[in-house]
């Protein structure tokens, strides 16, 4: 490590410059200055260095204009910090889509520096490990993610890009395509992946306990906050959190989520001192965060620090070409040994797939109890009657067709199961959303839920 340490400072105040280059050296890493980004060019040139400290706001070339003349230069994979007071949120958030690994507001917090520092050298080494990757021939599964269809290379690839930074992630996709495996995925391949994955689904816990399980909180805070409580934020420090259905966060939420991921400084409930997290955070959604910033429903400034890279997942019907491979993996998976009939695959192939691949691992592991010891026909494949056009945008409608009921008698009580079971993957479990979806109470919700089963 300790050749791999130089680091090249530039910022046209010569005193900052030196007491940022004096610090660096006390601290191991062997630090060159530059005052503008044209002496900084030609230093770069002349001697190979590991990572880049620079400021925004600079006379004749200004920072970001010194970042894509190393980009023109063919140094993409040195790592470049960025220094600034004064920029604005659309200039971070577009250097960083360029492949900026971080920036620091000014004054420096120094801590922050080294760790940051440290942190990116081995990104570096990361970053062209993940390189020959790329050369590599594509395969056929990443992680837990599985599939040969172009869409999914694509979703591998940047899997391999954004895993090498430590950069915020915004996964995009409806419910089931598998947004949870990419962000473990991307945990997995970082240099954070020895600390906590932490997942939190932003829907699924109560509105008036989400702040306490993320920020923590004190004894006696609150009533019921018999013990203190660190929070996911502290409890995932040199990790990564995971924050499923992030549009679903309260707006007041939404606000304080913003500083951590600026500031990386979290207060629990009942404290007056902030404390420090470093944590990378990966949100997702499956609506379009886009169109509740639209609706004012959601900040436009954490929008913009959330999707800084974004990863968009593509539905099941529009990769049909894996669902061999996923059929295949689910059933060893649930141990079924006996053979799948060419009509079954068909029937496979040929459904939209509303619930996407998570539908597709409930129909199979159903099929192979009914089966037996039977070779899976396409009789024992049953698929929702809840599937149409209508369905797959939001809308439960009935098939006309019924083509996918059974052949023996269908109960009431089944029909009224599989509405209940739809609606609430839909909404990941929340009674309350469900309910709202199908305009009945919570309570109306609960007991048909007791009367099939469910609850």
């Amino acid at each position: 490590m300790e050749n791999n340490k130089r680091v090249l400072v530039v910022d046209d105040d010569i005193s900052s410059c030196d007491i940022i280059a004096e610090f660096l050296k006390k601290r191991g890493f062997k630090p060159l200055t530059a005052s503008n980004g044209i002496m900084a060019l030609e230093q770069m040139k002349q001697t190979p260095v590991d990572a880049v400290l620079t400021d925004l706001r600079m006379p004749d070339m200004d920072g970001i204009s010194f970042y894509n003349q190393i980009l023109e230069n063919d140094m993409s994979e040195i790592p470049v910090i960025f220094m600034t007071a004064y920029g604005t949120i659309p200039e971070i958030v577009s250097i960083m889509k360029k492949g900026a690994i971080d920036t620091l507001a000014k004054p420096i917090n120094y801590e922050n520096l080294e760790i940051i520092l440290n942190r990116v050298i081995k990104y570096k080494r990361m970053a062209e490990e993940l390189e020959k990757l790329k050369e590599e021939k594509n395969t056929q599964n990443f992680s837990e993610l599985i599939g040969k269809s172009k869409k999914m290379q694509k979703i591998f690839n940047l899997i391999k890009t954004v895993s090498g930074t430590d950069v915020t992630v915004l996964i995009e996709g409806e419910s089931g395509t598998g947004k949870d495996l990419v962000a473990s995925a991307i945990h997995k391949n970082s240099i954070r992946k020895n600390g906590e994955f932490i997942a939190i689904n932003c829907s699924a816990i109560p509105r008036d306990l989400i702040e306490a399980q993320l920020f923590g909180y004190k004894k006696g805070s609150f009533s019921g906050a018999i013990n203190d409580f660190k929070g996911m934020f502290l409890m995932a420090h040199g990790g990564t959190i995971f924050l499923d259905e992030i549009a679903l966060l309260e707006t007041n939420l939404q606000g304080k989520l913003l500083r951590v991921i600026e500031e990386k400084m979290v207060r629990p409930i009942g404290e007056t001192n902030m404390k420090k997290t470093d944590i990378r955070i990966i949100a997702a959604s499956n609506t379009p965060i886009l169109d509740a910033v639209n609706n004012s429903s959601f900040r436009e400034d954490l929008y913009y620090r959330l999707n800084v890279f974004s990863i968009k997942m593509p539905p099941l019907r529009e990769r049909k070409e894996d669902i061999p491979l996923l059929v295949k993996h689910f059933m060893d998976q649930f141990k079924i040994e006996q053979p799948i009939q060419p009509e079954a695959m068909e029937k496979l192939i040929n459904h939209n797939w509303p619930g996407n691949v998570r539908e597709l691992k409930n129909v199979l592991e159903r099929a192979g109890i009914i089966a037996g010891n039977k070779a899976i026909d396409k009789k024992h494949i049953i698929t929702n009657s809840l599937k149409s056009d209508a369905a797959i945008n939001g809308k439960l409608t009935i098939s006309p067709t019924l083509t996918d009921l059974p052949n023996e008698s269908f109960p009431i009580n089944t029909f009224q199961q599989n509405i209940l079971k739809i609606v609430l993957q839909k909404f990941n479990q929340n009674q309350s959303a469900s309910a709202r979806y199908l305009g009945i109470s919570r309570k109306i919700l609960q007991t048909m839920m007791k009367n099939s089963g469910l609850l």
